[in-house]
């Protein structure tokens, strides 16, 4: 990276990782007013909606919504004078400390994940990366989990938090032979897969940079055991609280055969999938997000089959996933007996 000074270095930080995420998220919740998500601003429709289906085994993200309501539910009435809350939450039938609790949330983990990306992308590069790479990737990634929140949730911006801080950990393992790296990347899993399903996307992750590596005894076996704590953590979810809905919420293939919202949905994910590959300057980076992709395919099958492919906060993981797999400079910084880069 381009050598630059502390205090450059430091409005950079804090430009990327505060200030924009504030603003983007301060402009989608109080000054557009999304048509897609209705019926989950109280109370009662958030129970409703998080408490059945393949929603009630994320209880991470509900449970931190539902501290949330009981520290502001007594401020409601105050809330709802604020101008912009009053208004957006007149207009989606919200009340004010549920649609305020969802906004604090969201931009409290959309932050961390800046910091998190940040922190990966600074300590993984080297000379040939630019600070104009840093801003331009750092860029999409808050433009494009900004304008994904049309879909309003609670788990979405923590499961791209704990997906970087588990690829770091996993990285940092392989490339120092940390156990204690490790130890955390398997704690990160089980967090994460309390949160969404979407964690398995952790063990894509490490099989894709195991495709580089010399395919050793050991290393199969911690990703084989780290499969086994996510399918363990799944599976009691599912026995402690029910096995309805357990897989996806409903079949939707067919609409996303034949609607023209979701086939827009489609090709939005394959051009940014096709533009994130071809950024990569090696072959070697291509053929890991390759892997990436290929060890992805149940995940994103069962977005095929029981997701609203317009909803293009399905495809976050995958991006972050890319751009994560596509600064491993693999190159120079893997090329260590774990991990033997094929020439």
């Amino acid at each position: 990276m381009r050598k630059v000074g502390t205090l450059h270095r430091n409005l950079l930080f804090l430009s990327l990782c505060f200030v924009l995420p504030i603003l983007l998220y301060v402009i989608v919740y109080f000054y557009y007013v999304t048509a897609y998500t209705h019926g989950s601003f109280t109370e009662l429709s958030f129970e409703s909606q998080y408490y059945s289906g393949i929603y009630k085994y994320r209880i991470l993200s509900y449970g931190l919504m539902e501290m949330l309501f009981d520290f502001l539910r007594d401020w409601q009435s105050q809330l709802g004078e604020i101008s912009r809350i009053g208004i957006i939450t007149q207009q989606l039938d919200a009340e004010p400390h549920v649609y305020l609790s969802y906004f604090l949330l969201n931009t409290f983990f959309g932050i961390l994940t800046m910091i998190m990306l940040f922190i990966y992308r600074v300590s993984q590069l080297s000379l040939e990366y630019s600070v104009k790479n840093l801003i331009n990737e750092m860029l999409l990634v808050n433009l494009l989990i900004a304008i994904s929140h049309y879909v309003i949730v609670s788990y979405d911006n923590i499961s791209y938090y704990l997906q970087i801080i588990g690829f770091m950990f996993i990285l940092s393992h392989l490339r120092k032979h940390d156990n204690t790296m490790f130890i955390a990347y398997l704690i990160v899993i089980i967090i994460s897969t309390l949160n969404r399903e979407s964690s398995a996307l952790l063990l894509s992750m490490h099989a894709a940079v195991l495709v580089l590596s010399d395919g050793s005894k050991k290393r199969i076996v911690e990703l084989v055991f780290s499969t086994l704590i996510f399918v363990t953590t799944y599976l009691s979810l599912r026995f402690y609280l029910g096995f309805e809905q357990s897989v996806i919420q409903e079949i939707t293939y067919i609409s996303n055969i034949f609607s023209i919202y979701n086939i827009i949905g489609i090709a939005f994910f394959a051009a940014i999938t096709y533009l994130l590959l071809m950024r990569n300057e090696s072959e070697l980076e291509k053929r890991a997000g390759l892997a990436f992709l290929i060890f992805a395919l149940p995940y994103l099958l069962l977005c095929f089959l029981g997701g609203y492919l317009i909803e293009i906060r399905l495809w976050i993981p995958i991006f972050l996933g890319l751009i994560l797999i596509g600064n491993m400079n693999i190159s120079n910084n893997l090329r260590q007996d774990s991990l033997l880069v094929p020439t």
